[in-house]
């Protein structure tokens, strides 16, 4: 059976701006027989009652209806019975408790679909989001990373650089922030988006004074006022030694 021809059309903004997942392919470049393939345990009805419950959990989301939301992407969970393409639902179940600030019920839910298909790429990257947000930065990192590894090129590439400079600097690591926003700034100018170019560059500006940086060769430390008297005296003499040398 076919699924809905509407999963395929809805505009990416939604996945973006929402995180949601939109149909049941377990690979989305794949026919959507590959989903009913893979429902082995589901009957004729149940995967019907699914789909038109995913399709409503998809609208609610939309709407911002997140407690309805949740009780659908829940039905489509125990039609399918624990099936790989059940991860989508529960990645948009993560996203309707995050939403609701149930951040302990959408961790489980995040985990519930990398646990059913490890290469849910919205999965990771909202993970990512989450963990951050519950102050687990190198946990966040790693699923940011993850997410960067199983899709490369994905839409959200470079606002995953961006979210793991942010939590690098959470984590005080100035290095690893301006790195990561570095190569956000340098994704989103390759997409040719320049708001976001901008918002990066801007970022990076934030993270270059905070943390005293030098040049683009990564050769910067913060010094100590100490450090800071003695540095010009220091780097006279290594001139005058280099000096020396070279007659």
């Amino acid at each position: 059976m076919r699924l809905k021809s509407i999963f395929w059309i809805i505009p990416f903004f939604a996945t973006i701006f929402f995180g949601i997942e939109f149909g049941f392919a377990a690979n989305d470049s794949h026919s959507a027989s590959v989903s009913v393939a893979n429902v082995s345990k589901s009957s004729k009805q149940e995967l019907n009652q699914a789909e038109a419950q995913f399709d409503v959990g998809v609208k609610y989301l939309k709407a911002k209806r997140y407690e309805k939301a949740a009780e659908s992407f829940k039905s489509v969970i125990r039609l399918l019975k624990g099936s790989k393409v059940s991860s989508k639902a529960f990645n948009n179940l993560g996203t309707a408790y995050y939403h609701l600030q149930n951040n302990e019920k959408a961790l489980e839910a995040y985990q519930g679909a990398i646990h059913l298909d490890p290469e849910c790429a919205t999965a990771n990257f909202n993970l990512g989001r989450l963990l951050s947000n519950l102050k687990k930065y190198e946990e966040s990192i790693e699923a940011y990373q993850k997410f960067l590894r199983i899709s490369p090129g994905h839409i959200k590439t470079a606002d995953a650089y961006l979210e793991m400079g942010k939590t690098a600097d959470l984590m005080k690591d100035g290095r690893s922030s301006i790195i990561f926003t570095r190569e956000a700034k340098q994704t989103f100018l390759e997409s040719g988006d320049h708001k976001n170019v901008v918002k990066a560059k801007d970022k990076l500006l934030e993270f270059y004074e905070k943390y005293e940086y030098k040049s683009e060769d990564f050769a910067f430390s913060p010094q100590s006022p100490t450090e800071k008297i003695f540095s010009p005296i220091i780097s006279f003499f290594q001139f005058l030694i280099s000096f020396v040398v070279f007659i």
